[in-house]
């Protein structure tokens, strides 16, 4: 089973690509979701 963090970070990566749809994403959303990302998985890493 996955961390409940992993999990939501996933969901909320794919509803973002989502929303983008073929638009080009603008990169300082990019970085932001960048940036959440690692730090969910550093949550995910200290948790264990």
């Amino acid at each position: 089973m996955i961390p409940r963090a992993l999990a939501t970070i996933v969901v909320e990566l794919l509803e973002w690509l989502e929303q983008s749809g073929d638009e080009t994403v603008n990169p300082d959303d990019a970085v932001r979701w960048l940036e959440n990302i690692s730090g969910t998985l550093q949550e995910v890493n200290h948790d264990d």
